[in-house]
């Protein structure tokens, strides 16, 4: 398995496009110096020479950590020459407290890089894209199941945004977040992900953590703060039910909800310890299901499952899926008028037009189509029927109807003004939201 693991390090590596040395070293990262490491095809002098200062940094840092310089001097003297080249023991040994002193002092990558300016390089475009996927691949490597997951998720993630209408840069930087999005698995114990048994509540609450230990790592790098963001809340939900601190509603952004919605679906997709793997038609009525519970939204979810090859609901061009008639009510109520102005406002709207009208009102009378004679209270009863037919007044009462419950995203690009005084919005969605 070790053997396994240094031919995937070099593979890894293979993705940004490392040098031939770096390359090398990392398939030699298990060698020893007495040739008995894995896969043993080197030893002495044949291994790389990172190859033989990574493993004894490793191993003797965590020596000075648990027992100080003189178990790191003791760890060095004990492994010359057999797993350690003689040459590096015999420095730990004489200047150990110089080399290990300061080690507390570095908090930050930044300290790293100006120690070795060759680490400053700077990744753009298909380059950074490429190091992303290697490292998502890497860590789906910590078990067997996760493999291939944080790919796919990215990959369907970034398909449902360009469906829902994310801009490019929006997309790439989706997708970004998506390869990264279980960075913090790293921290979770194998002995958590690959139980089949119920987690105990100590094991749930380590795992709760994830998301945040995935933002906090990404947070480290001033390029990739920005899908910290994203990552870190794709384990929320808008009812408040997801972790790992339980923000609801417009807490969670348009691109964590399409994040949350492809990381779910393509996990139930996947095999796990506790669970065969659900199909796509399974899988899609457990999102609906979500949708309907109030904890994902249903454009996400919609978008997602679009992406997947599944039908879905047809939204309209507008907004949220508005329609243009439904955007101009929306408009007029949120400046203050009431719905006698907006109907008389909206009378004329090419919608309007191909609305069917069956009744014909005159004086306060319907003729009844059946045959019946005039009906009294017309215009009431047309009132009460209007949200079948579409007229703008109940267009209008339907809208303030609605108002507790329309998202943010609702909002964007209608370009609302609240410049009159108690009109809906008072700087925030409506709702409050």
């Amino acid at each position: 398995m070790i053997a396994h693991h240094a031919a995937i390090g070099r593979t890894l590596g293979e993705h940004p496009g490392l040098p031939d040395d770096v390359l090398d070293a990392l398939a030699a990262a298990y060698e020893r110096w007495d040739g008995r490491g894995w896969p043993g095809a080197l030893g002495g002098d044949e291994i790389p020479v990172a190859a033989q200062l990574a493993p004894a940094a490793e191993f003797i840092e965590v020596a000075n950590r648990v027992g100080g310089v003189e178990a790191a001097r003791a760890l060095a003297r004990e492994r010359r020459g057999r797993q350690f080249n003689p040459r590096i023991s015999a420095v730990v040994e004489a200047d150990g407290e110089a080399l290990l002193s300061r080690l507390d002092a570095i908090v930050t990558w930044d300290a790293v890089i100006e120690a070795e300016p060759a680490l400053a390089v700077v990744l753009s475009g298909e380059r950074l894209d490429s190091a992303l996927l290697a490292i998502g691949n890497f860590v789906d490597l910590k078990s067997p199941c996760f493999l291939g997951h944080s790919h796919a998720v990215a990959d369907l993630a970034a398909a449902a945004a360009a469906r829902i209408g994310l801009s490019d840069a929006e997309t790439v930087t989706l997708r970004r977040a998506g390869l990264m999005h279980d960075l913090g698995r790293l921290g979770i114990s194998n002995g958590i992900l690959d139980k089949a048994a119920p987690l105990g509540v100590g094991e749930w609450e380590r795992l709760r953590l994830q998301p945040d230990l995935t933002q906090r790592m990404l947070r480290q790098s001033e390029a990739l703060a920005p899908l910290a963001t994203i990552a870190g809340l794709h384990r929320e939900r808008l009812d408040g039910s997801g972790y790992p601190r339980g923000v609801s509603g417009s807490g969670v952004s348009r691109e964590a909800r399409i994040l949350g919605a492809a990381d779910a679906y393509q996990a139930m997709r996947e095999p796990r310890p506790h669970r065969p793997a659900l199909s796509a038609d399974d899988a899609a009525v457990e999102l609906n299901r979500e949708v309907r519970a109030g904890r994902l939204g249903a454009e996400a979810v919609e978008g997602v499952l679009g992406a997947d090859g599944h039908r879905v609901p047809r939204r309209g061009a507008g907004p949220a899926g508005l329609t243009p008639r439904e955007v101009e009510v929306l408009r007029l109520l949120a400046r203050g008028l009431s719905n006698k102005e907006i109907a008389q406002r909206t009378r004329d709207h090419p919608e309007d037009r191909l609305q069917p009208r069956r009744a014909h009102l005159r004086e306060g009378r319907r003729s009844d189509p059946r045959g019946r004679g005039p009906v009294r209270h017309a215009p009431r009863a047309a009132a009460r029927r209007g949200a079948a037919r579409g007229q703008p007044t109940c267009i209008a009462r339907r809208f303030r109807s609605m108002t507790a419950s329309v998202s943010r995203s609702s909002c964007e690009g209608l370009n609302i003004t609240n410049s009159v005084q108690g009109s809906l919005l008072t700087g925030q969605c409506p709702g409050g939201v």
